[in-house]
């Protein structure tokens, strides 16, 4: 190969090389932002996240491991939702995909964590983490969901061994 054949691929690379380093440094720096407003949340509910999740178009999940409360927000057409649960509150956890068959493949239209709560007052609570209308493209949400599933139910299943914990804590012997 000749030089002249070398500097024409290589500038021809440059500008998709540029334009990808661009778009990456502006993904980097969106998803910044949306961690610094929802640590800006986090601290007006007065937690502290030392685990959390972010994606498109506009959901933020964490966790406050010290309180055991689970936080989540949801920024959609400039219209914001943040839930704070008590995972002491929780009885139980699971992920709902709904999907349908269309022409032998399935869509997925909505992929959610459901709580299941103790007190009847509010006996389920459902979390979105995909919705097909407001987002057409379907990436890691249902891991993440799946994930957070999870870390819920590790909670739930060390729950018990700490109340038992707790109440040994709390006898006395004369």
């Amino acid at each position: 190969m000749d030089l002249q054949s070398i500097i024409i691929g290589l500038a021809s690379i440059a500008p998709l090389v540029a334009l990808a380093l661009y778009l990456h440094s502006k993904y980097k720096q969106n998803l910044s932002m949306k961690l610094q407003a929802f640590q800006a949340v986090a601290a007006r509910q007065g937690l502290v996240i030392t685990e959390q999740d972010i994606w498109d178009p506009g959901y933020a999940i964490g966790l406050d491991k010290q309180s055991m409360k689970l936080l989540y927000t949801q920024k959609i057409d400039n219209q914001e939702r943040e839930i704070v649960l008590d995972l002491n509150e929780v009885q139980q956890c699971s992920v709902s995909n709904t999907a349908r068959d269309v022409n032998g493949g399935k869509v997925i239209d909505n992929i959610d964590l459901i709580f299941t709560l103790r007190n009847a007052r509010h006996s389920k609570h459902t979390l979105a983490f995909y919705n097909r209308e407001e987002s057409l493209n379907l990436r890691e949400e249902l891991r993440l969901a799946e994930k957070w599933r999870d870390i819920v139910n590790v909670h739930l299943i060390q729950q018990p061994s700490q109340a038992s914990a707790e109440r040994k804590g709390n006898l006395s012997f004369s």
